[in-house]
């Protein structure tokens, strides 16, 4: 009975470890992202606006997204987002995207949130002048990242990192779960 104890115990101290160690992938994958970030860029203005000279033999990931949390309405809670982004490279359009969300709910949710981005990836072979421009109909924040050479699988290894996370939880709640029941018999 004591081992029993003892051992769900030890299982919950390795779900704690599995999601620590998950969350410190989550982390340095993000540090990683980060570190190749060339431009990154937010407000909250109707327009923006972002200039930047990309150097010849990189690839080059653009991101634009806009974001809106929820406003109290008489009707429920709502996000909204809407908007323009076009890219311009040496001064061509080669990307113009109109971005959408809407999100709704009846009762008081923190949770309810608008996004949309677009993303444009792109390598010169000369120095190249991207220009990106928008406009911020509705919603709180637009933001303009550029990343070069960002590695292909970076999303992939959060999304294992997120799952580690989740079987970390599967692992202590099972362990919180045999220690519970050991108690009561």
């Amino acid at each position: 009975m004591n081992y029993l104890k003892i051992g769900s115990v030890g299982i919950s101290l390795i779900g704690i470890i599995v999601i620590a160690g998950g969350f410190a992938g989550l982390a340095m994958i993000e540090l990683e992202r980060e570190q190749h970030a060339v431009y990154s860029d937010s407000g909250e203005t109707v327009e923006f606006r972002a200039v930047q000279i990309l150097e010849p033999g990189h690839t080059y990931l653009i991101v634009v997204s806009l974001e809106d949390t929820y406003s109290h309405t008489s009707q429920g809670y709502l996000a909204i987002v809407n908007g323009t982004s076009m890219i311009y490279i040496d001064g061509v359009l080669a990307q113009d995207v109109d971005l959408y969300d809407r999100e709704w709910r009846e009762e008081d949710d923190t949770g309810v949130d608008a996004y949309d981005s677009t993303s444009f990836e792109f390598t010169p072979t000369s120095s190249t002048n991207v220009t990106v421009v928008g406009t911020l109909i509705y919603g709180e924040e637009w933001s303009v990242l550029i990343y070069r050479d960002l590695p292909a699988d970076i999303d992939s290894r959060s999304g294992t990192q997120i799952v580690i996370v989740l079987v970390g939880m599967v692992v202590l709640i099972a362990g919180i779960g045999i220690y519970i029941k050991v108690r009561k018999s």
